[in-house]
C-alpha cells in the first residue's frame, strides 16, 4: 500500500480522535491536555493540507516504424 493511500485514511481518522480527546479533556477539566489535544489536531490538518511534492517525468516515445 501507498504512503498516500495510508495518510487518506489515518489522517482523519486521527483528527476525530483528537477532537473527541479535546472535548473530553474540556468536559473533564483537564485544559492541559485539552491545549496538547488541540495542538496535534492542529498539527494534523496542516500536514493533511500541506502540499505534497510531486516529480514529473515527461517520456517522448518514438512511434514505432512499419
Amino acid at each position: 500500500m501507498e504512503l498516500a493511500a495510508v495518510l487518506a485514511v489515518t489522517l482523519p481518522v486521527a483528527l476525530i480522535f483528537c477532537i473527541v480527546r479535546l472535548i473530553v479533556d474540556l468536559r473533564g477539566r483537564r485544559a492541559g491536555w485539552a491545549v496538547a489535544d488541540l495542538a496535534v489536531a492542529g498539527l494534523l490538518v496542516w500536514t493533511a493540507l500541506a502540499p505534497i511534492q510531486t516529480h514529473a517525468v515527461k517520456v517522448d516515445l518514438i512511434p514505432a516504424s512499419r
